[in-house]
């Protein structure tokens, strides 16, 4: 018998350890690493306005990435395809502010790496008046 009692007080520390080590609580989830050649996208708000939403459409998917403070950009985001300009809806309360490309007849899509679309804008007494404009950044373009 005593060589049982031996194994189980060796093991049972160990045992209480590993327990210690397991939470209980929800992980949170992780995002997903794109694949290497990925188009990496992500906007800056470069405008004096505060947006609510900002949802940008690419010709295979759109993206939404919320609420975007003046100043501030997003995380990147893989996408399948992009060019050097998006269809961009920026919204703030009640105004609206739209870019709508008509086609990318002529245009490239991007090769892989990272890019920022920039917005700037000239905005009215905030009845829904100004413009918005996007530029594009290449920040990284080899992985």
């Amino acid at each position: 018998m005593q060589p049982r009692i031996s194994l189980l007080a060796a093991t049972l520390p160990a045992l209480l350890v590993l327990a210690g080590c397991v939470s209980s609580q929800p992980r949170e989830p992780v995002a997903e690493l794109p694949a290497r050649g990925a188009v990496m996208i992500r906007i800056r708000n470069l405008s004096n306005r505060d947006f609510d939403e900002v949802t940008v459409g690419f010709p295979e998917q759109t993206e939404s990435w919320g609420a975007l403070a003046a100043g501030a950009a997003t995380a990147y985001r893989a996408v399948s395809i992009a060019y050097r300009y998006a269809y961009i809806d920026a919204r703030r309360g009640p105004e609206r502010y739209l870019l709508q490309p008509i086609d990318y007849v002529g245009e490239r899509a991007l090769p892989p790496g990272r890019y920022t679309y920039e917005l700037r804008g000239r905005f009215g007494d905030g009845a829904g008046g100004g413009n918005l404009r996007m530029t594009l950044r290449v920040d990284r373009n080899k992985e």
